[in-house]
């Protein structure tokens, strides 16, 4: 009988089938505690309010410790201190290389750039404002989703208290790792949860900090 399950197993794999990936949940932030935040040692450490945790190191990208699979969602509860004046970005990691989707306060735009996202999307975001409660450093809502479709297509969401700013379907390499960067102000952060497919630790903030002129906020 266990030889007649193995054999089932390996035909159905040869065939194409294969399991389900197991989802699981990793508290990024919580209660004012960075618990799985990582940074190269010369970047300013997250401080806290008991509540809240605030990164403000504009030369550094703070990661999720966890390497990514093909399926996962990061929702982020937080705020850009002085929106009007800052820019920040969410960073997707893939190999080396990073994709930046941001706002640039003082110039009251959206941007996208890096290979993560498609021309259409790069486009769409250039003309699209920055939402008010971006500006005035309220608190808001950022979830990222990710679907695997193949080694080289993914379906992508990023939303802001649930309006989506990019939905796209198409060329998109494996994302490894995420995180935050603030570029010219301060991100305070209420939450930060990762679900979906992922192996938790292992990543390495020191192996992802961009050049200057890989990927610059719009001017």
């Amino acid at each position: 009988m266990r030889l007649a399950l193995s054999l089932l197993t390996s035909w159905l794999t040869v065939a194409g089938w294969a399991e389900p990936e197991k989802s699981a949940t990793l508290e990024v932030v919580k209660d004012g505690k960075a618990l799985q935040l990582v940074y190269p040692e010369k970047a300013a450490s997250p401080s806290s309010d008991g509540k809240k945790i605030i990164l403000q190191d504009p030369r550094q990208i703070y990661l999720v410790n966890a390497r990514l699979g093909d399926n996962f969602t990061l929702k982020i509860r937080m705020a850009i201190l002085k929106g009007s004046r800052s820019a920040s970005t969410l960073v997707l990691i893939h190999g080396e290389k990073t994709s930046h989707f941001g706002f640039s306060g003082s110039k009251d735009t959206m941007f996208a750039q890096g290979k993560a996202f498609t021309a259409a999307t790069i486009k769409s975001l250039k003309d699209r404002p920055t939402p008010p409660f971006v500006l005035d450093s309220s608190a808001f809502e950022l979830v990222l989703s990710c679907r695997r479709i193949s080694p080289d297509l993914a379906d992508l969401e990023i939303t802001l208290n649930g309006e989506p700013y990019v939905r796209q379907s198409g060329k998109c390499p494996p994302i490894t790792a995420v995180g935050l960067r603030p570029w010219s102000g301060m991100i305070q952060v209420e939450s930060m949860t990762l679900e979906g497919s992922f192996e938790p630790g292992g990543v390495q903030a020191k192996h992802y900090q961009p050049m200057e002129a890989e990927a610059q906020p719009a001017k």
